[in-house]
C-alpha cells in the first residue's frame, strides 16, 4: 500500500456499509421483538399463568 492511496477501494466500502446495516437492523430487532412479544402476551387474558399452569379456585359448598 503506498502512502497517499486510499485504504480501502470503493467496493470495500459499500460492502462494508452493507454490513453495519444488517447488524444495525439485527440489533434493532433483537432488542424491540422480545418487548413486543412480551407486551402482547401480557395483555392478553387468556395467557396461562407464569408457572404454566391454570390455579382452579376451590368451590365453596
Amino acid at each position: 500500500m503506498e502512502p497517499g492511496s486510499p485504504s480501502a477501494s470503493t467496493s470495500e466500502r459499500s460492502t462494508n456499509w452493507t454490513a453495519d446495516f444488517i447488524g444495525i437492523v439485527i440489533a434493532i430487532l433483537t432488542l424491540t421483538v422480545p418487548l413486543a412479544v412480551i407486551a402482547y402476551y401480557s395483555s392478553s387474558s387468556d395467557a396461562p399463568s407464569a408457572t404454566g399452569y391454570v390455579k382452579q379456585r376451590a368451590e365453596s359448598r
